[in-house]
């Protein structure tokens, strides 16, 4: 159970790595996690973290205002309080940070082509935004099933890149180092 973060997850751990979830967590969250890494010593990655950046290719001009619903919804609770949603990176590096870890983050963007073997991924995505959007306006379901449309059907005539922003986060303890191979 992560909501606990219980101190057995971190005794004798020289890296915490987790992926996919930095987003969903509370500021509380993140801060009980990084001084439980500190204690123990531990580096940290963190991988694939949405950053609140979704492009389509072709652009539609329902696209800004499902990102704006979508970036909402992410904001939402997802078990661990008021998740971070896109801010998480920036929150985390201000966390780690003060607590004296090196920090770096990079882009770790999915890019998803107008190929066949990106189309259900692609669909599944789209399906799934159109359903954060609608929970966060559902007085909006119209508008935001007419773009659900419109951008599945760019992906059946595969002419639909999608691009979701993703960051990674490492940090590095104070009292530890990483060594490189020699």
């Amino acid at each position: 159970d992560l909501r606990t973060l219980d101190d057995g997850l971190f005794a004798g751990r020289s890296l915490i790595t987790a992926s996919a979830l930095l987003d969903l967590v509370s500021e509380p969250w993140l801060r009980v996690l990084a001084t439980r890494c500190r204690d123990s010593g531990a580096n940290v990655l963190l991988a694939l973290s949405y950053d609140g950046r979704m492009t389509c290719e072709p652009e539609d001009s329902g696209d800004a205002t499902i990102r704006e619903l979508v970036n909402r919804h992410q904001k939402t609770d997802k078990g661990f309080g008021a998740a971070l949603g896109p801010d998480a990176t920036a929150r985390a590096v201000d966390v780690f940070g003060g607590l004296g870890y090196r920090v770096t983050t990079t882009a770790s963007d999915w890019v998803l082509g107008a190929t066949a073997s990106s189309r259900a991924l692609q669909r599944q995505l789209i399906d799934g935004w159109a359903a954060a959007a609608a929970e966060m306006a559902p007085d909006r379901t119209g508008l935001i099933e007419d773009w659900r449309k419109r951008r599945l059907a760019h992906v059946s005539a595969a002419r639909s890149i999608l691009t979701v922003g993703h960051q990674d986060l490492g940090a590095v303890a104070a009292r530890r180092s990483i060594k490189s191979p020699a």
